[in-house]
């Protein structure tokens, strides 16, 4: 399977994309999550999932600024932002009405941007995505009061007395970047992202959304319960839920039955 890296500048940022497979199929733009979550995984094991969507498509996987190899935003982004910041890389790289899988986090930049560009997306795929009813959940809650400690931990990391292996440590697990990334002259600007992990909201007219969408959703999801796929569901109306055994990370332990699940989705969706 081929697989590319490749490095551009969006926003002044000097931000990196992978491409896998080959471009002659259907394209599909992934819109990752929050990378915290894949500590749970060895690196190893995420990669059968994009094997296994190159088998489909050609698969184009921007990093959002902030994240891995990409350099973060100056000032705290929102959902609002990271979608644009999507319009602009689909349009810069020229990709004609993809199909696009936006995943937790990236479900939630997913939606926003096909909800403002449903011109140009062919199919939206949603798996275990932050929706707008995130405010409601338990979790939630307990975050916004724990929002003081997250800005505690923060100043913590900026101190003179933390060691820079702590700082490489917390930084590199929350948001994906290599250890080798950060050092004493740009750990700093990293620290934007907890601000945003904190304070993004999600504001998706669910109803706008007039494209096929698929909605795959792990039955015993925490993070973003199935309790709210069903909600946006009703609200789509043109949708398909389709539920698996297991969590938040359903895709990721089990990437061909999801694929293949969503695939003949996409199929049966076409063919209507």
């Amino acid at each position: 399977m081929k697989i590319n890296k490749h490095k551009t500048r969006i926003e002044g940022l000097s931000v990196c994309y992978t491409t896998i497979g080959n471009p002659k199929k259907k394209a599909l733009v992934f819109v990752h999550g929050w990378p915290m979550g894949l500590v749970m995984l060895k690196k190893e094991d995420v990669e059968p999932l994009f094997t296994e969507l190159a088998k489909h498509f050609y698969v184009i996987l921007p990093e959002h600024p902030g994240f891995a190899h990409s350099e973060p935003p100056q000032y705290v982004w929102g959902i609002k932002e990271y979608a644009d910041y999507l319009h602009k890389f689909i349009t810069k790289l020229k990709i004609k009405k993809p199909v696009v899988m936006g995943k937790s986090f990236g479900g939630a930049i997913a939606s926003a941007y096909a909800s403002k560009h449903a011109e140009n997306v062919r199919t939206l795929i949603l798996v275990d995505s932050t929706t707008s009813y995130r405010k409601s959940l338990l979790w939630y809650k307990v975050l916004k009061q724990l929002t003081p400690l997250v800005s505690l931990t923060t100043r913590l990391i900026s101190s003179r007395l933390c060691p820079m292996m702590l700082r490489r440590t917390v930084i590199s697990r929350f948001l994906g970047v290599p250890k080798s990334m950060i050092d004493d002259k740009n750990y700093h600007k990293y620290l934007i992202m907890s601000k945003i992990f904190v304070s993004y909201e999600v504001d998706v007219d669910y109803k706008k959304l007039r494209m096929p969408v698929v909605l795959a959703w792990g039955n015993k999801d925490f993070i973003t319960p199935l309790k709210t796929a069903k909600k946006i569901r009703k609200e789509i109306k043109n949708s398909k839920l389709l539920v698996f055994n297991g969590g938040h990370l359903v895709m990721e332990r089990n990437p061909k039955q999801v694929i293949s699940a969503i695939v003949a989705q996409l199929k049966l969706a076409e063919a209507s």
